[in-house]
């Protein structure tokens, strides 16, 4: 909507509101200011603001439930990333073959979570590309962090290396109700582990556990 529109859009509707519109002096209507207080006074009103009981609370979309939970992991708020999940849900990362699934637990659906906290304390999962089909949400996405901590692995330990990593992953969920039932992630263990200066001599870099 152009300015202009604006305005006659709001003066059109000015009877409805006389109180933001005019105030009282010497008994007479008289305007009160231009037309951008007129529209902060008319956004900010109460006549506008529907009592809590009567407000209704539109629930989120898909991709909204799943930009939320990333923003869950973000935090490394692991009880609300699990809570995220349905009660069977499960989490499987493709890139080792293991599925995570319950509260808690070295196969929780927490553990990854916890994981990546611990090897890199400024973990971030920029999101490039989000696509919806009915209840599949498929992410294209990076995985971004400095390795401070101990990265375990199904190998063994890998101590810190102090290399940044930036790598490709796709994510896939499925939902039921607004809850994630599965998760896929599909990592490129090659391109990390590359990035982290560990690729060509992996076995040595581990700490065997």
């Amino acid at each position: 909507m152009k300015w202009a529109d604006l305005n006659l859009t709001i003066l059109r509707h000015h009877h409805m509101f006389p109180d933001l519109f005019y105030q009282e002096t010497n008994d007479v209507h008289t305007p009160v200011g231009g037309l951008v207080p007129m529209f902060h006074r008319l956004c900010t009103s109460p006549q506008l603001k529907l009592p809590r009981h009567k407000r209704k609370d539109f629930p989120m979309d898909n991709e909204q439930i799943i930009r939320r939970a990333y923003a869950l992991a973000e935090k490394k708020d692991v009880k609300g990333w699990v809570e995220s999940f349905t009660l069977d849900g499960t989490f499987t990362d493709m890139s080792i073959g293991v599925t995570y699934r319950g509260p808690a637990g070295p196969t929780g659906l927490g553990k990854t979570v916890e994981v990546y906290a611990q090897a890199f304390p400024d973990m971030h999962r920029e999101l490039y590309r989000i696509f919806s089909v009915g209840d599949t949400i498929v992410v294209e996405l990076a995985l971004q962090g400095t390795h401070k901590g101990p990265l375990a692995t199904p190998m063994g330990i890998l101590p810190p290396t102090g290399k940044r990593m930036d790598a490709p992953c796709c994510d896939v969920f499925r939902l039921v109700d607004g809850k994630i039932q599965s998760f896929n992630c599909y990592p490129s263990g090659t391109v990390i582990f590359a990035q982290l200066g560990v690729l060509s001599n992996i076995e040595a870099a581990i700490i065997q556990s």
